[in-house]
């Protein structure tokens, strides 16, 4: 893909040179090239190795030492490169070193920091009117990533939320917390956490990284003891279908997923999003037995707990903000979603800083609030759902703020289009809320790019509506 050369920062000081045989120098190694032309061998350059006195960017030229390949040499020095994948620097080097093959042969690179950089937040206020896409961590960890963003940044969005842990518990960078190295669950999509963020700030966006919590395949594979039990077996128990739901009051998963956070957070996201922060809901509810004492404690208070540690313990002292979505259906306030879920507004909003209610019309069976067919009126739900959750947190509403999810796809909606996007962001505002955030796990925001585009703006924020501390359940 053809990369837009308006993007900051990605290949400023980048200048390779070709390839010699270096047969006197040990293989594997990388020596330094002065300003005189003389190479002198120097210890190997790693992506972690600390500061050194030397300017940068400069060039190192490495030997190839046996089974050692241009991608592997790639691989080696990603994180000291302005290239985000591995797949840019590949093609940076087989250009510039087109007779490196075999052992012995050299290979220049140009390190453009003398280690892995790190991201400095971006300081925005929960206030701030936060306005994303959501992009899984397949396109956040490919040249796909650059399009989103500049046809995002054109269409006038500030953010982009990009999976950090997924359903299958799979995280999207190679993380260092122990239990996920040991599960296997750290991938390379994102190969340098720090750096990747550092770059989505250069480009002028707020990054929010996704994390599920409590639907975990790794965890029901290698710790299915963190699962709920079964009453009538003594099993494990779980939801029926693909769902992994672990046991949201165990503290060995609560542990796993802080440290998970913490890592993250200390990376330089500006925003942690919670996903899937719930007790499963389908399947035999009275057979499945949690770690804590149901005669003692709701489902609620443990979702309100688990927040309490996220907010203390892993993203202490990073500055952070903690956000968490909520099933659009809890705006509403019925009885039996708030005790099946645990997601009870009062409490959760007195733990975040951010309430993301996926507000998705065309998630709503069909007759709810007497509408034959929920997902046309988009509107109306996104309207109200936010309304419903002001008045649910009654005084919180001073320091929380309501920032809903949208849907930007068209399933069970025949009349979805750039109006229908339109009109789900002025039902935001007009709701109370303060910015939005579009769903399409397939990555197709067409609509939202068009419904975006000629000079449209979405109204100003209005005043949020005096809290209801009387909101009752509906």
């Amino acid at each position: 893909m053809h990369v837009p050369f308006a993007f900051v920062g990605l290949f400023a000081g980048a200048a390779l040179v070709g390839c010699n045989r270096a047969p006197a120098t040990p293989a594997g190694t990388a020596v330094a090239r002065s300003a005189a032309g003389v190479e002198t061998p120097v210890v190997p350059v790693s992506a972690t190795a600390a500061p050194d006195s030397a300017v940068y960017p400069r060039t190192v030229v490495h030997v190839l030492g046996p089974k050692e390949t241009i991608k592997t040499v790639a691989a080696q020095y990603l994180p000291r490169s302005k290239r985000l994948f591995a797949a840019e620097l590949v093609a940076d080097l087989t250009k510039a070193n087109p007779r490196a093959k075999a052992p012995g042969d050299t290979v220049r690179v140009t390190l453009d920091y003398p280690a892995a950089p790190t991201a400095t937040r971006l300081g925005w206020s929960r206030e701030k009117d936060v306005r994303g896409v959501y992009i899984p961590a397949n396109v956040a960890g490919s040249p796909q990533l650059y399009e989103v963003l500049q046809k995002s940044k054109a269409a006038g969005l500030n953010a982009v939320i990009f999976d950090l842990k997924d359903n299958n518990g799979l995280l999207a960078y190679p993380s260092q917390v122990p239990l996920a190295i040991e599960m296997h669950a750290a991938r390379s999509y994102i190969p340098s956490l720090g750096k990747f963020i550092r770059f989505i700030h250069e480009q002028g966006f707020y990054a929010i990284g996704r994390v599920v919590m409590h639907e975990d395949a790794s965890i029901d594979r290698h710790h299915p003891e963190w699962l709920p039990k079964s009453r009538s077996t003594g099993g494990m128990w779980r939801e029926p279908g693909k769902m992994h739901f672990i046991d949201p009051s165990n503290p060995n998963s609560q542990q796993y997923l802080i440290d998970v956070i913490h890592e993250i957070a200390a990376a330089g996201i500006d925003e942690v999003q919670l996903d899937y922060i719930r007790f499963p809901t389908m399947g035999n509810q009275k057979d499945a037995d949690y770690h804590y004492d149901e005669t003692k404690q709701s489902r609620a208070e443990i979702i309100a707990g688990v927040l309490a540690r996220v907010k203390k313990e892993g993203l202490a002292d990073t500055g952070a903000l903690l956000a968490t979505d909520i099933f659009g259906i809890i705006a509403w306030n019925v009885p039996a979603d708030v005790r099946s879920t645990g997601q009870d507004m009062k409490l959760v909003a007195q733990q975040v800083d951010v309430i993301c209610p996926m507000l998705y019309a065309s998630h709503f069976n069909k007759g709810f609030d007497g509408f034959a067919e929920p997902g046309r009126e988009g509107y109306h739900f996104v309207e109200k759902g936010t309304r419903l959750i002001h008045e649910l947190i009654g005084a919180d509403t001073a320091r929380v703020t309501i920032r809903p999810y949208i849907q930007a796809f068209g399933w069970r909606t025949p009349n979805y289009s750039p109006q229908y996007v339109r009109d789900q962001i002025r039902a935001v505002y007009d709701g109370g809320g303060s910015g939005y955030l579009f769903w399409n796990a397939g990555n197709k925001y067409s609509e939202v790019y068009t419904a975006l585009s000629g000079g449209w703006t979405p109204p100003p924020p209005k005043p949020r509506p005096a809290a209801d501390s009387t909101a009752k359940a509906r």
